[in-house]
C-alpha cells in the first residue's frame, strides 16, 4: 500500500515542486551559489560523456578517415578482450561460489514423489536476492551510471527504490513462510515484471524532469515520452527473454546432438536478432539526447542476458564435432552480422517507413557513435561469455538434477571438453572480431577507436559492466534455468506431476 501510494503521488509532488521552482525563477530570485556550482558540474559531466558525440557531428564532414592498419586492430583487439578477462575473473569467481550452495537436499533426505528433492532454502534465498539486484537494484545502478550520483539524490527516486527493496524482501518472507510455493504459479516471474517495468518508468521520469543545466524543464508529455522509450524496450527484453528460457530451453535441452545443432545456428540468432532490433529502434529514436550511455543501455539489457546463454546452447552438445562446427558457423554468423549491420537494419527499419528516411536515420552520425560504443561493449561481453559458459558447465555439473541443461545428468562435463571450447573459441573470435572490425571501421565508418578511447575514461561503466553481466547475466540464468514444478508443465506443484520437460533424473529411473 505504501510503496502505491508513493508511485501515484511522485507525479503530482515533482509538478508542485515544479512550479514552485519556476515561480522563484519568474520572480528574479537569485540561485545559491551551491546550486550554481551543482549545474556546473552536472554540465560538466554531460560534457564529458558527450564528447564523443560533439567530435563526431564536427567531424561529419570530413573527408573520410584513414584506413587502419594491422597493428592498431590487434591492439584494438587485445584491450576489448582484457575487459572481457576482467569480468570473466569476477564472474568466475561468483559461478564458483553459487555453485558450493547445496541445491538439492542430501539422497537419503528426498522424498521420492514431492518437491522436497530441491534445497527449498537455498532457492528461495537465492531468488530473493537476485529479484532485488536485477530488479530495484539494477535500476538504481544504471540511473547512477547514466546519469551521476548527484543527479539521482536530486531526483529523490531514491525514496521510491527503497520502499520497494523493502516490500520485495517482506513478500518473499511471508510467501515462503506461509508454505506457498509461489514459483508453480509464476508469481515469481509476474512479480519481477510488475515491479521492475514500472519502477523503471517513474524512476527514469523523475531524473529527466528535473532542469537541465540551461534550466530548460521537459514537459509532463515529452517525460512521459521519453520514459516510455526506455521502458519499452526494457520489458520487451525482459518479456522474451523470460519466455525463451523458461518455455523454449527445456525443450531444447531434450533434443539430439544434431537437433541442438540445428537450432543453435538457425534459430537462436533469429530470436535474439530480432530483440536487437527491437532495442535498437528505441534507442535510434532518442538520438538527440546527450547522454550515449541511455542509449547504449537500452540494447545493453539484451547482450546481458545473451552473453552466457548463447555460448552455454553450444557447451551442451556432446560431440566433439558438433561443438567444433558450432562454434566455427556461430562466429562466422556474428561476423556477418557485424558487417551487414547497417544495410539490415536500414531494410528492416524501411518496412515501416520511407526508405530515405530510413537511411538517413540509421547513417546519422550520432546514431553511428551509439553503434559503436554498443560494439565495443558487447565485444568485450560475447568474449567473456567464451569462458563462463564452459565454466558454469564445469562448476554446476554435479547438480545435473536441478538445472536443465544437463538434461538430468550429473557430472557430464569435464576440464578437457572445457579446454576444448575455450581453445576453439578464442581462435575464432579472435579471427571473427578482426574481420568485422576491419570493415565497420573501413567500410561502415564506425568511431570504433574514439567511443572505446571514451570508454576508457569513463571507469565507472567498467563496474556497470561487471554488475549486469552478474546478475542479469549469471543470476538470472541460475533462476531460471532451475527445475521447479510449474503450471503448464506439471499438474500440481508435485514434481511427479511434471512432464519429461521438468522432471528430475531419477523421476526418470
Amino acid at each position: 500500500y505504501l510503496y502505491t501510494t508513493i508511485i501515484i503521488m511522485i507525479p503530482f509532488l515533482e509538478e508542485l515542486r515544479q512550479s514552485r521552482e519556476l515561480t522563484n525563477l519568474a520572480n528574479g530570485a537569485a540561485s545559491s551559489s551551491s546550486s550554481s556550482n551543482s549545474d556546473e558540474e552536472e554540465s560538466a559531466q554531460v560534457e564529458i560523456k558527450t564528447e564523443p558525440h560533439q567530435q563526431q557531428c564536427q567531424q561529419q564532414h570530413d573527408p573520410q578517415p584513414s584506413r587502419v592498419t594491422p597493428k592498431q586492430l590487434i591492439g584494438l583487439w587485445a584491450e576489448r578482450h582484457l575487459l572481457g578477462l576482467f569480468v570473466v575473473f569476477v564472474i568466475g569467481f561468483a559461478m564458483y561460489g553459487f555453485s558450493n550452495l547445496e541445491w538439492l537436499k542430501p539422497s537419503t533426505q528426498q522424498i521420492v514423489g514431492s518437491t522436497n528433492y530441491v534445497n527449498t532454502s537455498v532457492y528461495v534465498t537465492f531468488w530473493q536476492i537476485s529479484c532485488i539486484l536485477f530488479g530495484p537494484v539494477y535500476i538504481g545502478v544504471s540511473l547512477y551510471v547514466m546519469y551521476g550520483w548527484k543527479r539521482v539524490l536530486k531526483s529523490k527516486c531514491l525514496f521510491v527504490l527503497v520502499p520497494t527493496t523493502a516490500c520485495s524482501f517482506i513478500f518473499v518472507i511471508m510467501w515462503f513462510g506461509g508454505g506457498f510455493e509461489y514459483w508453480f504459479y509464476y508469481v515469481d516471474f509476474i512479480f519481477i515484471l510488475v515491479i521492475y517495468c514500472p519502477l523503471d518508468f517513474v524512476c527514469v521520469y523523475m531524473i529527466i524532469r528535473l532542469p537541465k543545466a540551461n534550466g530548460e524543464i521537459l514537459t509532463t508529455k515529452e517525460a512521459v515520452r521519453i520514459s516510455l522509450n526506455y521502458t519499452i524496450p526494457d520489458a520487451v527484453v525482459a518479456i522474451m527473454v523470460v519466455s525463451y528460457m523458461e518455455f523454449l530451453l527445456p525443450v531444447f535441452f531434450t533434443l539430439t546432438d544434431l537437433q541442438k545443432f540445428a537450432w543453435r545456428v538457425l534459430l537462436h540468432p533469429v530470436y535474439f536478432s530480432i530483440i536487437s532490433v527491437c532495442s535498437r529502434f528505441f534507442a535510434y529514436k532518442e538520438l538527440s539526447t546527450e547522454n550515449i550511455i541511455l542509449n547504449a543501455n537500452l540494447v545493453l539489457h539484451m547482450f546481458f542476458h545473451h552473453q552466457t546463454v548463447g555460448r552455454i546452447l553450444i557447451t551442451t552438445l556432446e560431440s566433439y564435432l558438433f561443438i567444433a562446427l558450432a562454434i566455427v558457423i556461430s562466429s562466422a554468423q556474428s561476423t556477418i552480422l557485424r558487417c551487414t549491420a547497417i544495410k539490415r537494419d536500414e531494410l528492416i527499419f524501411g518496412l515501416w517507413m520511407k526508405k530515405e528516411r530510413a537511411q538517413k536515420l540509421i547513417r546519422d552520425p550520432r546514431n553511428l557513435i551509439i553503434r559503436a560504443t554498443i560494439q565495443n561493449i558487447t565485444v568485450a561481453l560475447e568474449f567473456s561469455g567464451i569462458f563462463t559458459a564452459p565454466a558454469f558447465m564445469l562448476f554446476f555439473s554435479k547438480w545435473g538434477n536441478l538445472f536443465h541443461m544437463f538434461g538430468g545428468k550429473v557430472s557430464v562435463y569435464t576440464p578437457s571438453l572445457f579446454a576444448y571450447s575455450v581453445i576453439l573459441g578464442i581462435f575464432f573470435d579472435a579471427v571473427g572480431d578482426l574481420i568485422a572490425s576491419y570493415w565497420e571501421i573501413n567500410k561502415l565508418h564506425l568511431p570504433v577507436f574514439k567511443t572505446w578511447d571514451w570508454l576508457k575514461t569513463y571507469k565507472m561503466f567498467y563496474g556497470w559492466l561487471i554488475y549486469g553481466s552478474l546478475t542479469m547475466g549469471l543470476m538470472f540464468m541460475v533462476w531460471m534455468c532451475a527445475k521447479v514444478p510449474r503450471a503448464f508443465s506439471c499438474n500440481s506443484s508435485d514434481i511427479c506431476s511434471c512432464n519429461s520437460l521438468t522432471s528430475p533424473l531419477w523421476l526418470k529411473q
